[in-house]
């Protein structure tokens, strides 16, 4: 990470494509603090990445729980729907913190739903027929 940092503060476009290929690449626990940084780029393109987004996506959502955990608020950010139904899934069945804890934060950042893990899930199952992405808010909502 201390060379992405190093290669981020030059703001230079003509790395751009290196960084986003390094983003499809990294180990997945860096993946989120990745894409923060790109993010943060002036003049990046946006629409270049979410192909990028997508392959990452693609490749990691199947993964450990870790892997997955560190992509899913990317994803989530960019409109994989099914990023609900894997985070659902992970507050269903992990044990461990870190991942409740970033499952949680895709939710609650996310979607209008509130309240415990349990209250979440209930959230995700009674609605997850009619949950479409809002791209001006980046956020999941019910349709009406």
């Amino acid at each position: 990470m201390f060379w992405i940092r190093a290669v981020v503060r030059l703001n230079d476009p003509s790395t751009y494509d290196a960084l986003t290929a390094y983003f499809i690449r990294c180990r997945d626990d860096y993946k989120s603090s990745v894409f923060e940084k790109l993010k943060g780029l002036p003049g990046f393109n946006f629409s270049k990445l979410t192909d990028t987004v997508n392959t990452v996506w693609e490749k990691t959502k199947g993964g450990h729980d870790y892997s997955v955990v560190n992509i899913l608020p990317v994803a989530a950010e960019y409109g994989h729907r099914d990023t609900l139904e894997v985070g659902a899934d992970l507050l269903k069945k992990s044990n461990d913190d870190y991942v409740l804890k970033r499952a949680r934060e895709v939710f609650l950042s996310r979607t209008p739903a509130t309240g415990d893990n349990a209250a979440l899930i209930a959230w995700y199952e009674t609605n997850k027929n009619q949950i479409v992405f809002d791209p001006q808010s980046k956020k999941f909502i019910v349709k009406p």
